[in-house]
């Protein structure tokens, strides 16, 4: 009889050790499994972090605004002092002009007050050797001072429209980025509909 219980106890022992056991690596197994909830908490804060880059990135491109948006006028007027000449030679990143004028005259245009290759303001205008110009500059004499607010624009057609083409490196790192925050945000939304969608199943 004696022999009998040791035996029953042994056992008993053995079964509650081994339900013991099963309990706490139940108990670790949850608090190691990530839920659905922190899954899509993860999955979201990943994508907007993502898409909150994308956006600087964005602001970035959009904020190296052209020059004219710097210029207290919208739409410059002729200046009193205006007249037309060929650019015969740049220097000063080519905002500095070395003009013959229509009238005969050898003037200098200056289309920055800044001088250097590592100077630079917002509203530098720039001028290219052999364009014909309309100079609309702020003073009446040689050296005038020109910038980009200034109603001075090339009078040949080619470099006209080149004046006017918007900058093309610009345009196409805007484009990359619009579209990298589209790619991500599309990525994210699906991912976390997915997190969700298992969540849901393993309730």
């Amino acid at each position: 009889m004696t022999v009998l219980k040791r035996l029953r106890a042994t056992d008993l022992a053995q079964r509650t050790g081994a339900r013991r056991f099963a309990d706490r690596r139940q108990r670790f197994g949850r608090l190691a499994r990530p839920t659905s909830m922190s899954r899509s908490r993860r999955a979201l804060l990943l994508a907007l972090g993502t898409v909150s880059i994308a956006a600087a990135g964005i602001a970035t491109v959009a904020g190296q605004r052209p020059a004219w948006a710097d210029c207290a006028a919208a739409a410059p007027t002729r200046s009193p002092h205006w007249f037309t000449g060929v650019v015969v030679q740049t220097t000063n990143v080519d905002r500095t002009a070395f003009v013959h004028t229509d009238d005969g005259r050898d003037v200098i245009v200056l289309g920055s007050y800044v001088d250097g290759a590592n100077a630079h303001t917002t509203v530098d205008r720039t001028y290219q050797v052999g364009v014909r110009y309309e100079f609309d500059p702020a003073n009446g004499s040689s050296p005038y001072q020109d910038n980009r607010c200034t109603a001075t624009h090339p009078l040949d057609a080619a470099a006209t429209d080149a004046a006017r083409r918007p900058d093309g490196d610009g345009g196409r790192a805007v484009f990359w980025a619009i579209g990298g925050l589209v790619v991500v945000a599309v990525v994210g939304g699906v991912a976390i509909s997915r997190v969700r969608g298992r969540g849901g199943s393993t309730r």
